[in-house]
């Protein structure tokens, strides 16, 4: 009987992960703003979504972005917590294959997308002096970055791959300075 429901909360649990983590610490909060700043570049990707698609569903897709706004304002579900309100603007979409965003559909300078969400720790991906991982690793709090359970992003798009990106001299000089692999 116990191994049956030992095994029966272990399979309950593993549908959890997919879940976003948008509440951070005043500390927190402010010492991702100020990343932000500096490291306006991020993948939007649930890792973890393609695990629990249904049969014939499309696999999540995941966005390169660029943080235009980002603001702290109050955690709606926690009043001791707070969360972080974006605008982004997507600069390429693509599917994720070995870890890595492929067959890239970049968008026209024209075309270029905006969109307002909260910043969860587990679902962008970001890179500080090369080293790529979920936002939460610059946090100091450990329940916001823990191992890649469901594979994560290795890489962020080279520049050549994204020849008609609205900000590419900004990305470049980012991407150097970060993301080269």
């Amino acid at each position: 009987m116990k191994k049956i429901l030992f095994f029966a909360l272990l399979f309950c649990t593993s549908f959890l992960f997919a879940d976003p983590i948008e509440d951070f610490s005043l500390a927190d909060a402010n010492r991702i703003v100020a990343f932000l700043k500096e490291n306006p570049f991020m993948i939007d990707y649930c890792d973890c979504c393609n695990n629990v698609l249904s049969e014939g569903e499309a696999p999540i897709q995941a966005k390169l972005v660029r943080i235009i706004e980002r603001e702290i304002v109050p955690c709606e579900y926690d009043a001791t917590r707070y969360s972080i309100r974006i605008t982004a603007e997507i600069l390429a979409t693509s599917v994720v294959k070995d870890n890595k965003m492929t067959h890239l559909r970049v968008l026209p300078r024209d075309e270029a997308e905006e969109y307002n969400t909260l910043l969860a720790a587990n679902y962008f991906f970001c890179a500080d002096k090369r080293k790529i991982g979920q936002l939460g690793m610059i946090t100091q709090d450990d329940k916001l970055y823990k191992e890649y359970k469901c594979g994560g992003i290795a890489a962020f798009p080279a520049p050549s791959e994204l020849e008609s990106i609205i900000s590419m001299e900004e990305y470049i000089k980012w991407y150097r300075k970060n993301a080269r692999e």
